[in-house]
C-alpha cells in the first residue's frame, strides 16, 4: 500500500474511533453554599467576619463583633460580598423600575385597579413610590368619585382596619 493511502486510512480509523466515543462530560460548578444569615441581619462571610448593607453601603465586623471603618480587601472580594453588591444595585434597579411604572400609570389615561396597588403595596419600593398618590375611586362606567379620594398609604390603612 503506497505512503499516501495508508496516512489516509490510519486519518479515517482516527475519526472513527473519535466519532464513536462519548465526548467528556463538563463538570458541573459546585452550588455555592447559602450565607448563614443571623438574626440582626448580618452574614457569615468566613474567618469570623460578617457583613451587612446598611444604608447602602457595605458594612463589616471582625471576629470580635465590631464594626469596622471600611471592609478588608479579602473580605470584600469575597463572594458573600459579592452577593450582597449584587443585591443592593438590584434593589436600586427594582426601586428606579417601580417609580417608573407609577409615573406610567399616572401620565395614561386608564385607571390602575386597587387590586394592584394592594398587591404591590407590601413591597418598600412600590410602597415609596406610591405612598404619597392620590387615589380616587371609579365605577364600572369609569366616572370617577373625587368625593372619596385620598392618598394611597390612607386608603391601605382604611382597609386594614376594615379587615
Amino acid at each position: 500500500m503506497p505512503c499516501d493511502e495508508k496516512k489516509k486510512e490510519d486519518a479515517r480509523e482516527g475519526d472513527a474511533e473519535a466519532s464513536a466515543a462519548p465526548p467528556p462530560k463538563p463538570k458541573a460548578a459546585a452550588k455555592p453554599k447559602a450565607p448563614v444569615v443571623a438574626e440582626d441581619g448580618w452574614i457569615d462571610a468566613g474567618n469570623g467576619y460578617a457583613l451587612a448593607l446598611q444604608d447602602g453601603k457595605l458594612v463589616c465586623k471582625n471576629p470580635k463583633g465590631q464594626r469596622l471603618a471600611s471592609v478588608p480587601k479579602d473580605v470584600k472580594e469575597g463572594d458573600v460580598a459579592e452577593q450582597l453588591v449584587d443585591v443592593r444595585d438590584w434593589l436600586a434597579a427594582h426601586e428606579k423600575e417601580c417609580v417608573a411604572t407609577v409615573e406610567a400609570w399616572m401620565l395614561r389615561s386608564v385607571p390602575t385597579p386597587g387590586a394592584v396597588l394592594a398587591a404591590v403595596w407590601a413591597d418598600a419600593a412600590w410602597r415609596k413610590a406610591l405612598e404619597n398618590a392620590v387615589v380616587v375611586p371609579v365605577d364600572a362606567k369609569g366616572a370617577r368619585d373625587e368625593s372619596m379620594a385620598g392618598s394611597s398609604a390612607a386608603s391601605t390603612r382604611r382597609r386594614a382596619s376594615a379587615s
